[in-house]
C-alpha cells in the first residue's frame, strides 16, 4: 500500500466545495497583531481593554514581528472572531 492509497479521493464537486471553503476561511492574521513594550502587569492587562489601544506591530521583510535581542518584554495582542456561519458553510 502506498501513501497515495491512504489519501481519500473526493468527487470533483466535493473537492471544489472543500477548496472554496478553504479559500473562505484562510486569512493572513500576521499583520493584525497589536504590540506594546511597556512593563504592564498581567492583572492590569486582564482588567482593562488596554491592549485594544496598542499600535499594530510592524512586520519585517519576512512578514515576522521582530524585536531587539536581549531580555525585553514585548506584549502581543490579537482578537479573533470565529463566526458560527461562514458564507453558508
Amino acid at each position: 500500500m502506498t501513501s497515495s492509497d491512504l489519501v481519500p479521493q473526493f468527487s470533483s464537486s466535493l473537492q471544489a466545495s472543500l477548496d472554496r471553503l478553504r479559500q473562505l476561511n484562510t486569512q493572513d492574521i500576521q499583520p493584525q497583531w497589536h504590540h506594546d513594550a511597556e512593563e504592564t502587569s498581567l492583572c492590569e492587562l486582564f482588567q482593562t481593554p488596554i491592549a485594544t489601544q496598542w499600535a499594530i506591530a510592524p512586520l519585517n521583510n519576512r512578514k515576522h514581528i521582530a524585536w531587539d535581542k536581549g531580555r525585553h518584554i514585548l506584549w502581543l495582542y490579537q482578537s479573533i472572531t470565529i463566526p458560527t456561519d461562514l458564507h453558508g458553510y
